[in-house]
């Protein structure tokens, strides 16, 4: 046991002096809240300046940490001081194996970094949930993509009297094909299996342009959900145009976002091929 109670304030050590000093303040508790990582950081203050390292309690020793205060609390000081003592030569080890460039992660520390990261798994399930058809379908009805669709379908009706042939293509999974917008609605609603929602699409087809000599030319516009475990996203001819996870509605903006481009590039198109000469 070190007689530090005995010893004038000249006497100590700097570990002694920055382990008394840890817990007359942890002892004193002038605070709410914090008063042990003050009491640490004072403890450290007294090490730096006497040119020692800092010194790491780890989270993991926290028992042995709270038995050394108690046996201080008891009067065995010393008993505090010996472990402070300790923790400084682990914290030393510590460093000179970092400076080697030696691994430092210690069995303790990568079952706390594992907890970690579980967790933050677990707060990311409830920012996202994974595929189902009921969610396809809330999305579908009530959180933008049927209105994505409406939208489509209205500002492909600017350009249709410019073809001979024009018409729409809505597609479920690929394969199931309506060419009327209230059956495509209802071929969704009514689509059996759960999780069986992939893909949702509707393809304008654009087919002899008037205002040429020979007409035969075509354009396809599309817009495309596809639904992945735990996102969707909206793509057209010229790739992704935006992903959300099912926890997120296409607002408003969201939807002029991505229709914005594929009418500016059916613009563009038509535009073009209105200056060829036959």
């Amino acid at each position: 046991m070190h007689g530090i109670e005995k010893k004038k304030k000249k006497e100590l050590t700097p570990v002694e002096l920055a382990a008394l000093l840890h817990y007359r303040f942890v002892r004193i508790h002038p605070f709410d809240d914090g008063n042990g990582r003050m009491a640490r950081l004072l403890m450290n203050f007294v090490l730096l300046k006497n040119q020692l390292a800092p010194i790491i309690i780890k989270s993991t020793d926290k028992k042995n940490y709270l038995f050394a205060l108690n046996q201080a609390d008891a009067g065995e000081i010393g008993a505090f001081v010996d472990y402070i003592v300790q923790q400084l030569c682990w914290s030393l080890n510590l460093y000179i194996r970092a400076a080697n460039g030696e691994e430092i992660d210690e069995n303790d520390d990568l079952q706390k970094e594992i907890s970690v990261w579980k967790k933050g798994l677990k707060g990311d399930e409830k920012e996202s949930s994974h595929r189902t058809t009921e969610l396809v379908l809330e999305l579908f009805l009530k959180g933008g993509l049927l209105d994505l669709f409406k939208e489509f379908e209205s500002q492909i009706g600017q350009f249709r009297d410019l073809f001979y042939d024009s018409s729409l293509e809505y597609m479920l999974n690929g394969g199931h094909t309506q060419s009327n917008f209230h059956n495509f609605k209802e071929m969704v609603v009514s689509f059996p299996g759960r999780d069986s929602i992939f893909n949702l699409s509707a393809r304008a087809v654009l087919r002899d342009f008037k205002p040429l000599p020979n007409p035969s030319i075509a354009f396809f516009p599309h817009v495309a959900i596809n639904f992945e475990f735990n996102r969707y996203n909206v793509r057209s001819e010229n790739g992704i145009l935006m992903i959300k996870p099912y926890t997120v509605n296409l607002s408003s903006k969201d939807r002029s976002d991505i229709l914005d481009p594929i009418i500016r590039q059916l613009f563009t198109d038509v535009k073009t091929a209105a200056r060829i000469k036959g």
